[in-house]
């Protein structure tokens, strides 16, 4: 093991020789370097990061660690760290990689800018040994399934079926399609939900629902279509969002008739036995559609939504909102990916997947495979195996 000294970034303030503190501002490295040449291996590089005193809304990625090369343009492997992970006192978070062969390597701490930090000026370097992957660089197929299981929808290999709420155009469906799912994709949009039909007629195992879900059936329900081809399209009146997206906004109103979850489960004839994912784009509505759940909800699996610990719309549920519903349901929070700031670096916009909690059983594990497929057609006869 080796101590390597980085190289302090600007507008910093030095708290000692071996640490330094980060102010409140836009995101940008803290801490670099020192851009020394590694063998081939398998590494363990260990940050040491601490809070200074302030206390932010909800619970934002403070900092972002990676090791990189070619002067920085190129990030070997990255770890998110969230306000939670961390305390007043320096935290050793470890990261590891493998690198094929020799590279100059440089290590940063990147702030985001919303809570002050405190630095160390130093990371350890371990080899651990032989590279564990095969020889030879990853594909972008590969590096894209490996980002998905780190960040987004790896847990969808231990499901057989998923539904969809808030499809727009079923954007994910060939990755749905890739990875051996059958799909129910729900869409409120008339002309949407139509253009979003002929997108699946290459998919026989995903098909499309016209309706609006709520947290009642049979209620006529004022919803607002996005100009951004009804993406943003939401029940609830633009705030926030209309600050941190401002080329979104509302160009038609028009009333809907609302549908609970349970009831379009029922009409459609539609199992959670098979299919046990749940996902949520429904800007804004994820709670009203949880609550007409009801006890279908603890049936489900997994469930995925995108939500904001801000006042993205007027009446947005937060974070906080949902993990109380869905904890009463016996789902615990996965893994979670933050993609949007609130204003002035106020909040933070996440995909966020919950799992349920079976006891006896640990919440990060993932039960099941499937293997990487490059032809659509090859899925078919795909099916999910113990691991």
């Amino acid at each position: 093991m080796t101590i390597v000294r980085l190289i302090p970034g600007m507008d910093l303030s030095r708290s000692d020789e071996n640490a330094f503190r980060s102010e409140l501002g836009p995101k940008r490295a803290v801490m670099y370097g020192p851009y020394e040449n590694r063998a081939p291996g398998h590494y363990k590089v260990s940050f040491a990061v601490g809070l200074d005193d302030t206390v932010p809304l909800g619970d934002p990625v403070c900092c972002i660690l990676d090791v990189s090369t070619n002067e920085g343009t190129t990030t070997l492997v990255e770890r998110f760290v969230l306000h939670s992970q961390l305390t007043r006192d320096l935290t050793t978070i470890d990261v590891e990689f493998d690198l094929p062969e020799p590279r100059n390597l440089e290590y940063r701490v990147i702030t985001t800018g919303k809570v002050p930090l405190v630095v160390s000026s130093s990371v350890q370097v371990e080899r651990l040994g032989d590279r564990k992957g095969p020889a030879g660089e990853k594909t972008a197929q590969e590096r894209a399934w490996q980002n998905e299981r780190e960040f987004l929808d790896g847990y969808l290999r231990n499901v057989t079926g998923l539904i969809h709420v808030g499809a727009n155009l079923g954007q994910e469906r060939r990755y749905y399609w890739l990875i051996g799912l059958d799909v129910v994709w729900v869409e409120p949009i008339r002309e949407i939900f139509e253009k979003l039909v002929d997108n699946l007629a290459g998919y026989p195992r995903q098909r499309a629902v016209n309706a609006l879900l709520s947290s009642r059936s049979g209620e006529s329900i004022e919803f607002q279509i996005a100009n951004n081809n009804g993406a943003s399209s939401s029940i609830l009146d633009l705030q926030d969002h209309a600050v941190i997206f401002p080329d979104v906004s509302y160009v038609e109103r028009r009333t809907l008739v609302s549908k609970t979850l349970k009831d379009l489960v029922e009409e459609e004839g539609v199992s959670p036995d098979h299919y046990q994912a749940l996902t949520l784009d429904v800007e804004g509505a994820e709670q009203l559609i949880l609550e007409g759940a009801g006890d279908l909800l603890s049936r489900f699996e997994y469930v995925k939504c995108e939500v904001a610990d801000f006042p993205a719309r007027a009446g947005t549920p937060t974070v906080a909102d949902l993990d109380r519903i869905l904890t009463a349901a016996g789902f615990s929070q996965l893994i979670r990916r933050a993609f949007a700031d609130g204003p002035d670096h106020q909040g933070t916009f996440w995909d966020i997947v919950w799992k349920k909690v079976i006891p006896g059983t640990p919440l990060h594990e993932l039960g099941y495979s499937l293997p990487m497929v490059v032809n659509p057609t090859e899925v078919e006869d795909i099916e999910k195996c113990p691991s």
